[in-house]
């Protein structure tokens, strides 16, 4: 046993043998996590297959409760379709891009505000309606403990994120601190809207971005939409975002439009979207489908074809009130104010302060034990009074001193009685002179 262990010949083969060993026991570990990925995704195709049985299930119902059939509003989208593209101002485009479609809502009664009031809404379809080459761009906060100037260390951070969680297509990875100092005019921010199909937003930095966006993003349906980077399932969880759609709620017009997909897409799928835009609205929109007068299928330079029409007549419809829903912590304070004499503050949640006095004085309690220190105000003001009248005589008697001291016997010659001079009269004399 002492000589093999001391042959360096032996000990290689051993540890041939140990090696050998070794891999199976890799290969099983390789097999599990092949497993596992098979488990997974046949666990995400059960749950795709029940939601779209649950949908088709909604599908139907809605078709029962307003009366919207399936093969109308497909007809409609064809239409729609072949009216667009007979247009001859579209017919002579270089490239052959998609047709957006919209579905226009137009409702019976506008609704009434209190206060600031959520305009801007993000509406879940069945299918995407972006094309099918789209360009996304993501906004990101600046990493901490990385300076601004070091660019290419807080891409690296972001790009192995995305790496780590299987996040695959984002075209362009832009820093908060590039946004806000490389786009800053109308022109710039323009381009970069046009570049990109879709934007989104860390949703630590969402609020600071869009008020950076401006006018244009609003325009063209690109507000960047907000995404949590730190989601477990970060891949399923920007597929969601991507699949809603941007609805902004006039306050003050009896029209709206959403986007439901481009004439490159199934038919199919825009049924199935005009119908998740109607679950929407059944749903969130002031009113619900009571207050909806008609709903029409559209194109930009085409006409429209309508899909749901109500005549319910407008004095049995209520005006329905927005207003935002309130936390419970959304609570004014109050107090007594230090400063001011008979006087409260109230601090509302808002920021306003509100100072409100009493009328009535305060009546303090003296203490038993010092009754003998406590001063009233009555006492307070005679006092004063007697000071101020003994500071008056004062006042005259230095006065008087003052006076007599500082005349003096110039003063004196001065205020005898001075005899007036006669002033000669000079008699006016008409001589003429030549």
């Amino acid at each position: 046993m002492v000589e093999s262990i001391s042959t360096p010949h032996k000990i290689k083969k051993e540890d041939q043998s140990t090696f050998v060993l070794a891999q199976p026991t890799r290969e099983l570990s390789n097999s599990v996590k092949k497993t596992k990925k098979g488990v997974q995704k046949e666990q995400t195709l059960v749950k795709h297959n029940q939601d779209n049985a649950n949908f088709k299930e909604n599908i139907v119902n809605l078709e029962k409760q307003f009366n919207i059939r399936s093969e109308n509003v497909e007809n409609a989208i064809k239409g729609v379709i072949t009216l667009a593209s007979h247009n001859p101002h579209l017919q002579n485009q270089l490239f052959n891009d998609e047709i957006p479609l919209f579905l226009q809502i137009n409702s019976i009664k506008i609704p009434n505000t209190k206060g600031p009031v959520k305009q801007l809404f993000r509406v879940p379809l069945q299918h995407s309606a972006l094309p099918a080459d789209f360009d996304i761009c993501l906004i990101v906060p600046d990493v901490k403990g990385i300076k601004n100037k070091e660019h290419e260390k807080h891409l690296e951070h972001y790009e192995n994120l995305l790496q780590s969680k299987d996040v695959i297509g984002i075209k362009k990875i832009m820093t908060f601190h590039e946004f806000r100092t490389e786009y800053e005019t109308f022109e710039l921010k323009h381009r970069l809207a046009d570049l990109y199909d879709v934007f989104l937003v860390d949703g630590k930095i969402s609020g600071k971005v869009v008020k950076k966006c401006g006018s244009i993003f609003y325009k063209k349906r690109k507000v960047p939409i907000a995404v949590k980077l730190q989601a477990s399932k970060l891949k399923a969880h920007i597929g969601q975002a991507i699949k809603k759609s941007y609805f902004h709620l006039n306050v003050k017009s009896d029209s709206h439009c959403v986007q439901i997909g481009h004439s490159k897409m199934d038919t199919s799928d825009l049924v199935e979207n005009v119908y998740s835009v109607v679950e929407f609205l059944n749903k969130k929109f002031p009113g619900k489908m009571d207050n909806i007068r008609s709903l029409n299928i559209y194109a930009h330079r085409g006409s429209s074809i309508p899909v749901y029409f109500s005549l319910k007549n407008p004095n049995a419809v209520k005006v329905p009130t927005l207003s935002i829903k309130k936390p419970k912590s959304y609570k004014s304070a109050s107090g007594e104010l230090t400063t001011q004499y008979n006087a409260n503050v109230v601090v509302r949640p808002s920021g306003q302060i509100v100072v409100r006095r009493s009328k009535a004085p305060v009546e303090i309690e003296p203490d038993q034990e010092n009754v003998d220190d406590v001063i009233t105000d009555a006492e307070i003001l005679r006092e004063n009074k007697k000071i101020d009248q003994v500071d008056q005589q004062n006042t005259g008697k230095s006065k008087k001193v003052t006076k007599k001291r500082n005349l003096s016997k110039s003063d004196e010659k001065q205020t005898k009685e001075v005899p007036a001079k006669k002033h000669k009269i000079k008699k006016r004399t008409n001589k003429c002179i030549c």
